[in-house]
């Protein structure tokens, strides 16, 4: 991930969650967050990562 901070108005939709320093991010639960949320970070996080490192 390059950064939870880039991610910000989706973390305020995924739910209970502590975020760590940089890039991490921590779930207890996952009945605690709404999992589509996290499915679209993950997606959202590859795509900037393969763009950053010029990977296809």
């Amino acid at each position: 991930m390059s950064g939870a901070s880039n991610y910000q108005d989706l973390l305020n939709k995924l739910g209970k969650y502590k975020a760590g320093s940089g890039s991490c991010i921590y779930i207890n639960k996952l009945e605690d967050i709404n999992i589509d949320v996290l499915k679209e970070i993950i997606v959202k996080s590859v795509a900037d990562m393969k763009k950053m490192y010029n990977v296809e």
